[in-house]
C-alpha cells in the first residue's frame, strides 16, 4: 500500500500532466495528499480527471488549494461521487466557506465514511448545510470540523446528529469557539437526566472527550469531560478496546 504526499510544491499544468499519469500507474496507491500546490481551477479539473480514471484510491486530502469556481466544484464532486473505492475525504483551507461551492462538494460525498472540512470558517449557514446533508446520508462514520469558528449554537446543531444518523462514531469539533456554557448544553444533548423520558431519549452510546481516558487527565478537564466520566466511567475506560460509538471533540 502506497501513500503519496506532495507538500509545498507548485504543480502547474505541465507538471500535472506528468504527475497524475505517474500516480495512475501506481497500483498500490491508496492515500494521496496535496498541500499548498497552487492547483487553481485547471489543477482541480486535472485532479477530477485523475479520480475518474482511478479505481484504487481510498483517501484524498487536499490542503491550502482553493476551489473558487462552481463548475470546477461540480467536476470534482462528480468524480468523488463516482469513485468506486474512495471513502475518506479531507479538505482544509479550500474555500468551503463559500456556501454554493460547499453545497456542490457535498453532493459528491454521499458515499464517504470519513469526511473532513477543516480550517475554513464555515459559519452557521455552512454548519446547517452540512447537518442537513448528514441527516439524509447515513454512510458517514468519522467527521472532522475543527478550526471552523463553530459556536455553541452551531455545535448543538451538529450534536443532534447521532439521534438521526446512528452510524456516526466521531465528530471532531476541537479548536472552535465553543464555550463552557456550550459544553454544558452539549452534555445535555448526550445525557439529559431531567426525567425518565429524557433519559430514555438520550443517546447513551455517545461518548464526548478530548482527552486520554487515564483518570488524572480527566480530572484536569472542564465540566463536560468530568460529567460524562461520572455518568459512564466504565464505558470510557473500555472505549479503547471496544471501539467508540461517537466521540465529540471541542476547543479548550
Amino acid at each position: 500500500m502506497t501513500r503519496v504526499r506532495i507538500r509545498g510544491i507548485s504543480l502547474p499544468l505541465p507538471v500535472l500532466d506528468i504527475v497524475f499519469p505517474a500516480l495512475q500507474s501506481v497500483n498500490s496507491l491508496i492515500f494521496l495528499t496535496l498541500c499548498r500546490n497552487g492547483l487553481g481551477s485547471e489543477g482541480f479539473i486535472q485532479l477530477s480527471s485523475f479520480l475518474n480514471g482511478n479505481t484504487r484510491l481510498q483517501k484524498l486530502v487536499v490542503i491550502n488549494n482553493v476551489i473558487d469556481d462552481l463548475s470546477v466544484a461540480g467536476s470534482l464532486s462528480n468524480a468523488l461521487l463516482n469513485h468506486v473505492t474512495l471513502k475518506n475525504l479531507a479538505l482544509s483551507k479550500c474555500g468551503l466557506n463559500n456556501i454554493p461551492i460547499l453545497g456542490e462538494i457535498l453532493k459528491g460525498c454521499k458515499g464517504m465514511e470519513g469526511l473532513g472540512i477543516v480550517n475554513d470558517n464555515l459559519g452557521s449557514e455552512g454548519v446547517s448545510l452540512i447537518a442537513n446533508f448528514l441527516r439524509s446520508n447515513k454512510t458517514a462514520i468519522f467527521l472532522q470540523f475543527h478550526g471552523n469558528k463553530i459556536t455553541d449554537d452551531d455545535a448543538l446543531v451538529l450534536a443532534t446528529l447521532p439521534r438521526e444518523n446512528t452510524n456516526l462514531r466521531l465528530i471532531d469539533l476541537k479548536n472552535n469557539n465553543i464555550t463552557e456554557e456550550g459544553e454544558k448544553q452539549l452534555l445535555k444533548v448526550l445525557y439529559d437526566p431531567t426525567s425518565m423520558d429524557s433519559i430514555v431519549d438520550s443517546n447513551h452510546s455517545c461518548i464526548p472527550f478530548t482527552f486520554d481516558v487515564e483518570k488524572s487527565s480527566i480530572a484536569a478537564q472542564r465540566p463536560l469531560e468530568t460529567a460524562v466520566f461520572a455518568i459512564t466511567p466504565m464505558t470510557l475506560v473500555l472505549s479503547r478496546r471496544l471501539g467508540r460509538k461517537w466521540c465529540l471533540h471541542y476547543a479548550e
